[in-house]
This record gives C-alpha cells, structure tokens and sequence, in this order.
C-alpha cells in the first residue's frame, strides 16, 4: 500500500486528522512480533482446552506462553501472557481464569486481557492440570507436587506420600481425584489430605474425567479406566492401543477419546469405533483436548487443528467438520523473488503470497505431486524448484488472460501472470535428490546427492558441471559484484568455492564434520548455517571464512539480513538475531516446531517449517498511515450514539485512535483504543459509544502509528 500524505479533514461533526507516530523508524524492532499465516486458526499445540459458559468465554493454552481466547470456539485470538513458559492447563474459579504450566507457572485474571502471575513458591515442577470447585483451585504436576488456592492469586504446596508425575485433576462427585504416571490414582476430600488409590495397572494416565456418575481414565497405550467412587476401578478395553489424552461427552451416553492419531467414539456406551482419517471423520491426528457439550464436540491439538463435531437431536451420527482447511505439509524453502513470496515443501506443495499474510495454494504439475521440493530460487523472469529422485520445476513470467465482471457490471479481460501459479516439469538429468538452488551470473545452478552440481539458462534443460566432491550437496549461494563466487556446502563440512561456476576449490573453513546444511548471501556476507548451530561467514567474496558462535547447539536451518540485523531460525523453534553477523543473541519465538526457511521483503521476516508452519513478522516497521475509509453514526433503540469507523492500512499494523473535541495548539488528547490490523487485505472496522440521547458538538480524531 502506497504511503499516504498527512491531511486534516474536517467535517460538522468529526473531523480526521491521519499522522505517524514518530517519525520513519531506522532501526528495527527488539523483539519481533509473530503472527500465524498458517496454519489457521494458529498454529500452536492446544494442550488444554476450557470453556466457561458464564463468562461465554473459551481458551486455549499452548507453548511458548502462548494462549488464546474465543467467544464462539472458532475465531481465535491471542492473549498477552507475560511469560515464554509453556502454558499446560486453564481452568476457571466462578469467573476468574487460571492458567498453570512449566516450571510452577502460575497465571489468573478475571479478564481475559488482564492475566497476572500468582504467587507461589519457586519451583522447577511443572503444574500439568489445574480443576477448580466453587471455593478451591487444585494444581498437580511434577514429583508428586499438589498446590492448592482459594482465590486462585496465593498457591500452597501439600505434603503427600506419592512422588509420581501427576497429569491430571478433577472436582467431581463431592471429591478431589488426580492421576499420574505409572497407575498412580488418588483422592481427596479437602484438597490437602490425599489417600492413594489402586488402580489396577501401572500405565501412564493422562486424564480423567467424570461423566453420568461415572469417573473414567484415559492413558498410555490406549488404557482405560472406569469407577463410580474413585476408589475401586475396572479396566475397560475399548480396543485402543495409542496414548489417549482426553475424554468428553456429548450427553446421551456418547464418549469421545482423544489421542495419539486416533479419535475413539461410543454412540452408546459401549460400541466404539476408532473414527479418525476414515470417510466422513475428523483427520488422523494428534489430539490433546475436546470439549463435549449437547450433541456436539470441539477437538484441538497439534499445530492448532481445530475440528467441530454435530449431531442433530442426540440421535444418529455426528458431522464431522474443520473450521479452517489450512494444508499443514512440512515447508523446506522460501525465497522472495522481487514480486511474492514463494514457499515450497512436502507432496509438491507449492505456497505463493503477495503480503505474507494471505496465502495461496498453488497445484504443481503431476510429476511432482508427491515429490519433496527441497530447494526454491528465482526472480521476476523464472523460479525453479528442486526435490527428492531428481525432481525439477519451473514456471516462468508469462501471461494468460483472465475474464472477470467488474463492479459495474461490466466484463473485463485482464492479462495476469502466471509466474508461481503455473509450473512444468523440466528435463531432469539426474535421478539423484536436489536440495540447493540459486542464480550464478544468469544461469540456475542446482545441488544434491553424491556432490551432484547442474546448471540452466532456461530451466527447461540442464548440464551436468563435473563433480566437485561425493558429499551431499544441501546449499548454494552467489555473491554479486564484478566479480562474484559461488559457494556449494554440505554434508560433513563440505564447503567449494568457484569463480567461473564450473571450476571448484575447498573453502577455508575450519575442518569441521557438522553439516553445513545452507548458505545466502546477504548484506555482503556469505553466511553458512548447520549443524550444532554452526554460523560461518566471509566478507571478502569466499576468500577468507570465519566461524561465529551462535549461542546454540540447534541446527541452525536458515538465516536472513532485513534492515539492520541478521535472522537465523532452526530446529524446535529457534531464532537468533546479530547486528554484525558475529554477535548473535537468542530471541522469543512463539512456536516450538522446527523451521527449515526465513525471507524477506519491505521490512517483513516470513519463516517456515514443520507442518505447514508459516510465520510473519515486521522486523523494520511499516510507516505507511492508517487511513480514516469511513465513518457514521448510528442511534440504537435505546437512543445510545455509536460511532462506526473503517479503517484502512497494512496487515500487522498497530494503531492508537485518538480523539479531542478542540483542536488548538495546546490540545491534548485522549486515547479512545489501541489496534492491530490482522485482515489479510487491511480493513479494520471499530465501533465506539459517543453517548447516550446527545453527542459532542465536534470530535476530532486521529491515528498514530504503534512501533
């Protein structure tokens, strides 16, 4: 979107003033802000799932300290938690919410916006499960730990005479019950004192549940468990095997479990199915919540999957749909080719987006349908993407036309280019796997398996360039200039450096047996990333190397320059950050699924990885202003004024509205809300009460930007 140009504009009753908050940023953010492209609704593992139908209120928690809230179980938002601690349970005491997690993390609210740490006693014990009755709140978790509240803010450690991992916790049927690992069962009346049960088997159990009367258990290997008091259990072989997470019921003796892969269901108590990946049911996945309500479920687990349950009149069977049919294939290469992003992964996948924001799926030729495309590259001209057995894609910028009916009514043709949309196969000479790719002096070069080196002008037909080496090839990257190099790495410390792309030399790199698993060329800089968090660079065209110390042992995946810092992202969700490619410092990430790529574009981070993970972060702030779209006002029947506003800016942009009724020299004004654009095409529409029978004479309002 274009920058727009200060203006104040005035009307009768309001007049807009659009300004920046200060002036251009030079710098970029210290810590970067991350959002979910995909998967949707986000992309975090749900480990604990609660509504509260007093407060109409759902959350979700998750790793990373990442939590979310919903009024409808479907739209998701993300909460402010405070804390990079995993969040493993909620639970709600009347109307205040708590939150309980790793390494005696305590959080409790009573708003959703407001959540606070408790106080409790230092401890590196994990609180897996939190329940609450009406005047108790009940933790469990490591080594037997027990923590108790009556106001959910100052938390108690009890003494018990069991020291296993507890999982989980409930209040029901008039008494406190808890269940752990190897069989661990116990009870309690008060919270405090706890009387061990036996249960008959020395499986893991996971959770618990108390449904019509009846406590069931659910655990490792597919065990489960019945009692009516608690105190003497049966065992119930529904037929499962995998590790089974959680219960809930839909009312009319159904029963849902929720697991490892599997999703187990009885319509009648006793009959039950395992439903998950077979036609008409929810997908084969991992799932670690569910809430049942009256004929109806709600599923969440890995990676955000959401997945809704109806049946009509507590008869027949349930219908089974995904609220967000987001693709959650594994995501290996990215590049920015001057025009969109251009992602590329697992069963051909294809992912293009303009904005970062808004993605689309594209279909590759049928050659590539289940190939693995390892490796992406291009610009405006022509992409190309390699993978596994040789495979080898390509789409240029041509142009089809595109019949479309304008608002008028009218037909248009439009010629639109096909560049990342529409791909071919291309004469592949090697059967052997390709993984790096990048443009040398004009011409796309292409490594893989066995030290295998390629080269196109068009990427339709490709020369074999004699071999180098026998390791596995993984990367490649080429300098600029007059006179520039081109440097292949890979498995085992492999690194070549050439300046005529056919005539290779060792790199003088300190021997190393770490793979070195991708370089880029960026700001000046070849920088070599890999194994056990290897960092490598040259600043003087490949002649000289130089080994960093990244601050991690993780395998360092992929790294990008934008503004004035260098990012590099790897497994379990690392991301370090250096001003000077020397000096690199660990930065907050919001998952903890392993990234394979990071590009950028106009200040913008986008990194992808495991199952279909895309992320989005303004690493230099977007500058351009939010524009007053539209504005009315509206009178309710109760004669209350509101104030209806579109806005228009970027996706990912923050905002104050500010407003004052005088506009003088000396006007102070007042700051009515905060935003954030999260719409993919940068609408945003807020409404405000300005009173109630009678409004202000004038109001003048303005937007500042939020670095």
């Amino acid at each position: 979107m274009k920058a727009r140009s200060h203006q104040l504009r005035i009307h009768r009753f309001v007049a807009t003033a659009l300004a920046l908050a200060s002036p251009l940023f030079a710098a970029n953010n210290t810590n970067l802000d991350w959002r979910f492209s995909n998967p949707l609704p986000h992309g975090n593992n749900v480990f604990n799932m609660e509504y509260s139908p007093a407060l109409a209120l759902g959350v979700q928690v998750c790793e990373r300290g990442r939590f979310y809230h919903s009024s409808d179980l479907v739209n998701w938002t993300p909460g402010v938690s405070g804390t990079t601690r995993s969040l493993r349970s909620v639970t709600f005491l009347n109307n205040r919410i708590i939150v309980t997690g790793e390494e005696a993390t305590i959080l409790w609210g009573d708003s959703i916006d407001n959540m606070q740490p408790g106080n409790i006693t230092a401890s590196l014990d994990w609180l897996e499960d939190v329940a609450a009755s009406t005047n108790l709140a009940v933790a469990v978790g490591d080594f037997g730990a027990i923590y108790t509240t009556p106001d959910g803010i100052n938390w108690s450690r009890q003494t018990v005479t069991f020291s296993d991992w507890l999982r989980a916790v409930i209040w029901a049927g008039g008494q406190w019950v808890t269940v752990g690992e190897t069989g661990t069962i116990a009870t309690s009346n008060d919270g405090v004192s706890w009387t061990e049960q036996t249960s008959g088997t020395t499986a893991d159990l996971n959770n618990i549940a108390y449904l019509d009367g009846t406590y069931h258990v659910v655990g490792g290997g597919g065990i489960s468990l019945s009692s009516p008091d608690a105190v003497t259990w049966t065992s119930e072989n529904i037929g499962a095997t995998n590790d089974l997470f959680a219960i809930a019921s839909a009312g009319a003796s159904s029963r849902l479990y929720v697991g490892e892969d599997v999703v187990w269901q009885t319509l009648n108590g006793s009959f039950w199915a395992q439903i998950a990946g077979v036609q008409n049911g929810p997908p084969e996945w991992t799932y670690y919540a569910v809430l049942g309500f009256t004929d109806s479920f709600v599923l969440a687990g890995r990676t955000g999957l959401l997945v809704d349950a109806v049946r009509t009149n507590g008869v027949g069977v349930f219908t089974w749909t995904l609220p967000y049919e987001t693709p959650r294939n594994w995501l290996w290469d990215s590049v920015h080719n001057g025009r969109d992003y251009v992602i590329v992964g697992d069963f051909g996948s294809i992912v293009t987006s303009a904005n970062g924001t808004f993605l689309n799926n594209e279909l590759p030729p049928d050659s590539a349908v289940n190939s693995t495309l390892l490796g992406v590259a291009g610009d405006t001209n022509l992409l190309v993407a390699v993978g596994d057995t040789g495979t080898i894609i390509f789409s240029t910028n041509s142009f089809t036309e595109v019949v479309s009916t304008n608002s008028s009514g009218l037909t248009e043709t439009n010629l639109v280019s096909t560049l990342g949309i529409s791909w071919e196969t291309a004469n592949s000479p090697t059967m052997e796997t390709l993984q790096g790719v990048t443009l040398y002096q004009d011409e796309f070069y292409i490594a893989g398996n066995n030290g295998y080196l390629a080269k196109s002008t068009d990427g339709t037909n490709w020369q074999a360039v004699p071999p180098f080496t026998s390791e596995t090839l993984t990367g490649l990257a080429a300098s600029d200039g007059v006179s520039p190099a081109l440097v292949a790495v890979g498995d085992n410390g492999t690194a070549f450096v050439s300046t005529d792309g056919s005539s290779f030399t060792a790199a003088s790199v300190t021997a190393t047996t770490d793979w070195l698993y991708k370089i880029r060329y960026l700001n000046g800089h070849f920088i070599v990333v890999g194994q056990n968090g290897t960092i490598i660079t040259s600043a003087d065209n490949g002649s000289t190397w130089n080994t960093q110390n990244s601050g991690t042992t993780a395998w360092i995946n992929d790294v990008q320059h934008v503004g004035d810092s260098y990012y590099a992202v790897g497994t379990q969700g690392t991301l370090i950050q250096s001003t000077n490619v020397s000096n690199w410092e660990t930065k907050p990430m919001i998952t903890s699924k392993s990234l394979y790529s990071i590009t950028s574009h106009d200040g913008q981070l986008l990194t992808s990885g495991v199952e279909g993970v895309v992320l989005r972060s303004r690493a230099v702030p977007n500058t351009n202003e939010i524009e007053f779209a539209g504005f009315l006002l509206e009178t309710d029947t109760n004669n209350v004024v509101e104030s209806v506003m579109l806005f228009a800016g970027d996706p990912d942009q923050k905002f104050n509205l500010d407003y004052t009724d005088h506009l003088k020299p000396t006007t102070t004004w007042t700051n009515a809300a905060q935003f954030e654009i999260t719409d993919a095409q940068g609408f945003l529409f807020f409404t405000g009460i300005l009173g109630t029978n009678s409004t202000p004479s004038s109001r003048i309002y303005r937007t500042n930007l939020v670095p």
